[in-house]
């Protein structure tokens, strides 16, 4: 069940949050999966980076790092 605000009640988005993604692709594909449910709340935690990230993995999705 979605929490709702007093004032308004009405749902609050969900966030999405990634624990030590390793790569910009994982990112990236989290991004765009969330764009297509019209979500745009994610949080990294404790970012292990392996390599660059890539803009282009990132790019479809209308997001840039």
């Amino acid at each position: 069940m979605s929490e709702s605000t007093p004032e308004t009640n009405t749902a609050i988005p969900p966030v999405v949050i990634l624990c030590e993604p390793q790569l910009g692709e994982n990112i990236g594909m989290v991004a765009r999966a969330m764009a297509n449910f019209g979500l745009h709340d994610l949080r990294l935690i404790n970012r292990v980076m392996v390599g660059r990230v890539k803009k282009r993995a990132l790019l479809p999705a209308g997001l840039i790092m």
